[in-house]
């Protein structure tokens, strides 16, 4: 099985080589105020990061990178797109609780959303 494993990892690199967009070393928005927010691990089965382009106080966009299961992933989509239009003090968008019920995430994974919840107080820290 790791035979596979690094031969999918291989193709992936080589599939990002081929995209004009990628390039993990630059900035999302090269000279323009940006909050990173990171939390969680592989090894804990949830990691998030969330890149937010701040302008006058008010987050412009919202870009995630994500490890987890479909529940991690899609509520850390549904956070990108509810970040933008906020302010700092009152960047996010509810709380776990919320978030699980809304996405119908089981109880045994809600420690991945509490995960999620510290990404976003990351972002709050280097809030620029």
């Amino acid at each position: 099985m790791d035979v596979a494993i690094a031969a999918v990892n291989r193709e992936v690199r080589r599939l990002r080589a081929l995209s004009p967009a990628w390039n993990a070393a630059a900035p999302l928005w090269p000279g323009h105020p940006v909050a990173t927010g990171e939390a969680g691990a592989a090894g804990q089965d949830a990691w998030i990061r969330f890149h937010l382009l701040v302008a006058d106080g008010v987050v412009k966009d919202a870009r995630f990178e994500a490890y987890g299961c479909p529940h991690t992933l899609a509520v850390a989509a549904w956070m990108a797109k509810e970040l933008p239009g906020r302010r700092r003090e009152a960047l996010q968008p509810g709380t776990p609780a919320e978030w699980a019920k809304i996405h119908s995430v089981p109880v045994e994974k809600f420690g991945r959303l509490l995960v999620l919840e510290d990404a976003v107080q990351a972002c709050l820290r280097h809030w620029p």
